[in-house]
């Protein structure tokens, strides 16, 4: 039994609302599965494949996390949004895995680390440019805000624009130094190709509309996002269309056509 840390790890499991079918599950995992209380996200181990010690690692260090967020006085909502990426990634890899855990945690190192934050609908993470990005405009060393976008709830114009205007006043007032010019946002959501598939007033198409376009490398993240993160070409037709857009998509992948993930900036 992890005496010192099983408290906060159940408060956080709690206080994030995840389905109480995982409970015997994470409970069982709480009583067996040591969680040291001086773990955290600095030296954690990110090669970690023991899905259910990383779930309670990272529930666990949800308390420094909310400590550093009330330090800094920034809002319990912003955290509890933040935080739930957790969940949403626990239930993603718990659905094909078929038992309660947790990957992707090099994407939740950023949420950890207090340089990704949830802030309406949309994630904006702290980057700073490599020469990759230099090609872009970017001076190597300069700062930007990368811009994501969660799985859950239609992509809404006006959503996403008041997020913009949330993260401008969030940098600013928690983040006084942080100096940046540009958002950049590196999505399949991007991807001009898709002009052909969705009408233009298609929420995916008004999003896109806000970036200019920068670059793009063949992608099918497109496939991962729309059917399951395990789905790919190869296994493409064992996964059902759950929309028109998902049919389509299934459509063009067997008729052998190419997707994108495309960059594109927005000035601050």
């Amino acid at each position: 039994m992890n005496f010192e840390s099983a408290p906060i790890i159940e408060k956080w499991y709690r206080a994030l609302g995840f389905d109480k079918k995982y409970d015997p599950e994470f409970y069982e995992a709480l009583r067996t599965i040591p969680i040291s209380a001086d773990t955290d996200a600095a030296s954690y181990d990110y090669d970690c494949q023991d899905g259910k010690k990383n779930l309670l690692s990272f529930l666990y260090m949800c308390e420094a996390v909310a400590e550093q967020y009330w330090k800094k006085g920034i809002s319990t909502e912003i955290l509890m949004d933040t935080l739930s990426d957790i969940v949403r990634w626990s239930k993603v890899w718990s659905e094909i895995t078929g038992e309660l855990c947790l990957f992707e945690i090099g994407w939740l190192y950023l949420h950890m680390r207090l340089r990704l934050f949830t802030l309406g609908r949309l994630q904006f993470c702290i980057e700073t440019a490599t020469e990759q990005m230099a090609q872009y405009g970017m001076t190597v060393g300069e700062s930007y805000i990368s811009i994501h976008i969660p799985s859950g709830g239609p992509l809404q114009l006006e959503e996403c624009k008041a997020s913009l205007e949330m993260a401008r006043s969030f940098f600013d007032k928690y983040f006084p130094d942080l100096k940046y010019s540009w958002f950049s946002c590196n999505s399949w959501l991007l991807d001009e190709s898709l002009q052909k598939l969705l009408p233009p007033e298609s929420n995916i198409l008004q999003f896109a509309a806000l970036f200019r376009v920068v670059g793009k490398v063949q992608s099918d993240d497109i496939i991962r996002f729309v059917f399951r993160w395990d789905a790919n070409r190869e296994n493409i037709d064992n996964w059902n269309c759950s929309s028109g857009f998902a049919k389509k998509v299934k459509a063009c992948v067997a008729q052998g056509q190419i997707f994108y993930q495309t960059r594109g900036l927005l000035p601050k």
